[in-house]
């Protein structure tokens, strides 16, 4: 909202109006950011693996995929709008740009850090749970080579439904070939 803002006010100032919009370094940034775009959409793949959570998986797994990708491609189209009008792809600078305070843009700064923080631990906290999810189902399912072994340790261990054999399974893996 803060780069729409921005390149409305100054719109000699962006990329629109910039004729080297395609030039070689466009494109290399372009390709640069793929593997984050791609890593954030990749973790829509996570709700299928965590479905076996689910009450209703067939009824709640489309609708939070949809609301998901809905929101997403929102919040993704603002922040692309907002970068190509203010003709700038760091977010710190983009609201540097707008504000003129020193007290302001430090505030502005720590929310933004704050955001960022709370993104980065959101993913790795999706990124732990379906990967334990997932090795946990792959042992379920007989999938993997010593599966059954590694029931019966984890059965051992906690002799419940044990959820915890996906965790158990990355553990052994990590110590043998980290």
């Amino acid at each position: 909202i803060g780069g729409i803002y921005s390149g409305c006010n100054n719109s000699a100032n962006n990329l629109f109006a910039n004729s080297s919009m395609f030039t070689s370094k466009n494109i290399v940034g372009i390709l640069v950011s793929l593997p984050s775009i791609l890593f954030a959409f990749d973790s829509f793949i996570s709700v299928g693996i965590l479905s076996k959570d689910m009450r209703n998986p067939q009824r709640d797994v489309p609708i939070a995929v949809i609301t998901a990708m809905i929101i997403v491609g929102f919040i993704y189209t603002l922040v692309t709008v907002g970068q190509l009008l203010s003709n700038s792809g760091d977010i710190f600078a983009m609201f540097n740009k707008i504000i003129v305070n020193d007290q302001a843009k430090k505030a502005v700064n720590v929310i933004i850090s704050i955001f960022v923080s709370c993104s980065v631990i959101g993913v790795l906290n999706a990124f732990c749970a379906t990967t334990i999810r997932g090795s946990n189902s792959l042992i379920e399912d007989h999938t993997i080579i010593y599966a059954n072994q590694i029931d019966n340790f984890a059965n051992r261990i906690i002799p419940t439904n044990n959820p915890y054999k996906g965790g158990l399974f990355l553990t052994i893996v990590f110590y043998l070939f980290v």
